[in-house]
Parts: C-alpha cells; structure tokens; sequence
C-alpha cells in the first residue's frame, strides 16, 4: 500500500507559530498544520507545508493525518554543530496508540542551515484510514511525499530566481528561471530541467534590480537539496492543490518521497536541508579567481555542508599557484 498520507489540519483553531533561526534565516511554523513562513533578514522568502500525492495532491491543511501528540521542543548537537528545533508526530486516527508520520526540523546554531526530516515508523501501509486497498502501479507511481514544500507567498512581489542543477553530465547540467519554483517545470535555459531524482540542488535568490554577478553579489543566497537518501526521495517539483490560491493551485518545490516509490519500508526515513549565505559572513577568499559571494560560494558552503554530514573532505579546487591549478586539471579533466 502506498502513501494516501496528508498532514492536517483540525477544526480547531490555529496554535501559535513556533519560531527557529539559523543566521539570518528565521522559520515559523505553524504546528497543527505545518504550514511554514521562511524570512531572511527579516523579509518573507517563502511559505511551505507539507503535502502527500497519490493521483493528486493538497498542500496542508486538508482532513488526513492528526496531531498524535503535541510539538516536542529539541535540541542537540551532531556533526553539523548544534542545533535546536522541534518534533511532530501524526497519525491517521485518534484513538491510535503510535503515530504513522514523524515530521522534525532543526536549525543550527551557526552557519544559516535548516534541515527537514520525515519518517515512516511503520512504512506506508498505515498513514492513513482511507482507501484500504493496494494502488495500482500506476497510482502508487504517481505517489510521493513533501516535506517541506516550498512556494511563493502569496502576495509577495519579491520576485525570486533560481539556478537548478540536474542531470548527470557536468556540461549539460544547468538551468535558470526568474520564476521559481515554476522555473524547475518551465526553465528558461536551453538546458531544460525539471526536477526530480536527477536533481542536485537548486538556488535560489531574489531577482537583482541592477547589475549583478561576481562581481556584485547578492546579500543571501538560498540553496535547498536533499541531505540523503538521493535515490529514494527527490527534490522536484509539483501543482498542487491550494485552497487559498485563486486558481486552486500552485507550484511548489519539494523534498520527500520520490515518484515511482512503491512502498516504503517501516522506519524509512529522508532529510533536506535549506543552506543560507549571507554576503555579511561570506569567507574573504577567491575561487576560482572570482570574487566571494553569490551564487559560487553559495553552492560550495552547501558542499561542504554534505561532505561534513557524510565525512567527507573537500578536495582543494583551488591551488597556491597557476601550476597547481594546471596540474589539478591534468590530474581530473585528463
């Protein structure tokens, strides 16, 4: 059985917002229905939920799963430094004695990075009360899990861009839109992407009023991925439904179980983590003889942010010397 999952919302009235702050990043969440609010440096980035798809999809809130257990305040720390954040649990009925989702975040202390994480403590077969039987191959293909998903306020004339990566061949791998999230279904780039495993990351960044570039970057940079799981879960993007938007949906780019997924296994868990950089704390080095800031350093904190979560190292990209450099490439572009 697969994924007839959505979080929930109640009848009853909206709990306060829970607030967490990682650099200039500030998350509110709103904890019966998961409904999100992302601020950099005080101004509304992007709003988010949490959605489920199997044939169709509802951004939260929508009847599905309930709160099993109220949000539980955490903190800790691991090899990304410490953190603090919250956990949820649901489940499909109010009378059960365990819950069938778990939904935490956690925000570092240091370094601008949020991470999301989702759990299947029993697998899908159990998150929710409806349906009862298998899904076709065909519905359980189209059957997928976000959280979190992201997507532009309403009302906002922010006007966020992104650059997304994806694909498997080093000069065929980029695209661009200055509309994101539609951007990764529509980019405006020859090199079209459009989400799903295949997809490394994508940055994300306001649309710059004037000249921009290496050489007059941004003040914050946004870069949102998986942390693991890449094969089982997905950065993609997807329509869906939304009561409050005028034309009853809206694009939102998400992280969780990917299309195709016939069943997930109990205790299966995924994370994504949002990195944020900010021109105020960026490393005064040079790479690649480019100035620091923007879009390159952005991508390379977020690297590194991976290669620390799986201990790995980073492999010097940039030598002391024109030599260095030469031999680097030698060394691994033949």
């Amino acid at each position: 059985m697969m994924l007839g999952l959505l979080v929930a919302a109640t009848a009853a009235a909206a709990a306060a917002a829970l607030t967490l702050r990682s650099g200039d990043a500030t998350l509110g969440i709103e904890p019966a229905t998961l409904a999100l609010a992302l601020s950099i440096d005080g101004t509304q980035w992007l709003a988010g939920a949490a959605f489920a798809r199997a044939g169709g999809a509802r951004l939260a809130p929508a009847a599905g799963l309930l709160p099993h257990a109220p949000p539980a305040r955490t903190s800790g720390a691991d090899v990304l430094g410490a953190w603090s954040g919250y956990n949820f649990s649901w489940t499909a009925s109010k009378n059960a004695s365990a819950p069938t989702w778990l939904t935490s975040v956690r925000a570092y202390v240091s370094g601008g990075r949020i991470v999301f994480r989702q759990e299947f403590p029993v697998g899908a077969e159990r998150l929710t009360s409806r349906g009862g039987g298998e899904l076709s191959t065909s519905a359980a293909r189209d059957s997928s899990t976000g959280w979190p998903a992201l997507f532009t306020p309403q009302g906002s004339n922010l006007g966020l861009g992104m650059v997304e990566y994806v694909g498997s061949s080093a000069g065929d791998m980029t695209s661009f839109s200055s509309k994101f999230p539609d951007g990764m279904a529509k980019p405006q780039a020859k090199n079209k992407g459009s989400g799903g495993p295949a997809t490394g990351c994508v940055v994300i960044v306001p649309r710059p009023k004037g000249e921009a570039g290496a050489a007059a970057p941004l003040s914050h940079t946004l870069v949102f991925s998986q942390l693991h799981q890449f094969f089982g879960a997905a950065l993609d993007v997807q329509n869906i439904s939304a009561p409050w938007d005028s034309a009853g949906v809206v694009a939102a780019a998400y992280t969780g179980v990917a299309p195709g997924i016939d069943r997930v296994p109990a205790g299966w868990a995924s994370e994504s983590v949002l990195v944020l950089v900010s021109n105020a704390d960026q490393q005064t080095e040079a790479m690649f003889g480019m100035p620091a800031g923007g879009v390159n350093h952005a991508v390379q904190r977020w690297g590194d942010t991976l290669l620390s979560y799986h201990g790995g190292k980073q492999r010097s990209a940039v030598g002391s010397s024109d030599a260095d450099r030469a031999s680097l490439r030698a060394k691994y572009f033949g």
